[in-house]
């Protein structure tokens, strides 16, 4: 099964690197904006992924009512009608994405591969919003190749959504469960190859290719013996050595993020403060005061 399941997604990278996939917009709707009660129907010749991150309404798509919370995603295929309504008691915070593709595969269009539904709750699933967060950034920083970047971002989403679609229950279903003792060992052999690797930033595909394991598998075995996903426990890995690597207060916080796999400070500042509550200036300020050491490194 594992093996049918590479070949299928193997297969379904090639197709959808073979269209022509371009992102049309993006954009973070927060809860700071002035949000109304109003209706403003609008349709496009795009597809639109709508994902929830906080807050409540309704969402309306050629005439049905969906009720909209935080880890719903919505998917709307183009020339269809559809609309938010937002609950003033508690506004949205909103990602919406728009792709266009202008070269479809001759043999499969994009909604016959898959078959999307209206509204997909993806909660557990955290690494599709990530994902969505990673295309934000890169539309916002607009680093050397963030387009080609960007195009990467959102063919991986897509996968993740077919996985989650039309892999998950299959995978689960057909795999033999392994005993508790041998799902320890393997969890345990994975975190000693992340702990080594904590530099890299790879995916949950390169863990599958490693381990001969499904993605869906290892993030289900990684929650039942570790309590959370792969990349949130490289990312503690990564966090729990910059802290200690911050106690050297001569080092430049911006070596400090490269040193843990973080190319961008800006992107490091963000992690770091969304585990630890602080950004990694004000940890050392912490910790220099607790010293009572004297350092004029920023």
């Amino acid at each position: 099964m594992i093996h049918i399941y590479k070949f299928e997604i193997d297969r379904l990278k090639k197709i959808l690197f073979s269209m022509n996939i371009e992102l049309q917009h993006i954009h973070l709707a927060e809860k700071k904006d002035k949000w109304t009660s109003g209706i403003a129907v609008h349709k496009d010749n795009v597809y639109e992924f709508c994902f929830v991150v906080d807050g409540k309404g309704e969402y309306y798509l050629e005439g049905k009512k969906f009720n909209m919370e935080p880890g719903d995603l919505f998917v709307v295929k183009p020339y269809e009608e559809h609309y938010e309504v937002c609950d003033l008691s508690d506004p949205f915070e909103l990602v919406f994405i728009t792709i266009r593709i202008s070269k479809e595969n001759k043999m499969h269009t994009l909604d016959e591969i898959f078959k999307f539904p209206t509204k997909i709750h993806i909660i557990p699933e955290r690494e599709i919003g990530d994902i969505f967060q990673n295309i934000l950034d890169e539309a916002v920083v607009k680093k050397t190749g963030y387009t080609l970047k960007i195009k990467s971002y959102l063919i991986n989403l897509l996968i993740e959504i077919y996985r989650f679609l039309h892999v998950r229950n299959e995978i689960f279903s057909s795999t033999i469960m392994l005993n508790k003792n041998l799902q320890k060992n393997i969890v345990m052999e994975m975190c000693k190859y992340i702990k080594k690797n904590y530099k890299k930033q790879f995916s949950d595909i390169e863990l599958s290719n490693k381990f001969h394991l499904s993605p869906q598998h290892i993030s289900s075995l990684f929650r039942k013996e570790i309590g959370s996903s792969p990349i949130q426990y490289l990312t503690k890995i990564k966090i729990e050595i910059a802290k200690n690597l911050l106690k050297n207060f001569k080092k430049k916080i911006s070596s400090i993020a490269s040193e843990v796999g973080y190319n961008d400070p800006y992107y490091f500042h963000r992690i770091f403060k969304k585990n630890t509550g602080v950004t990694p200036g004000k940890y050392r300020e912490k910790l220099i005061s607790v010293s009572g050491h004297n350092s004029n490194n920023s």
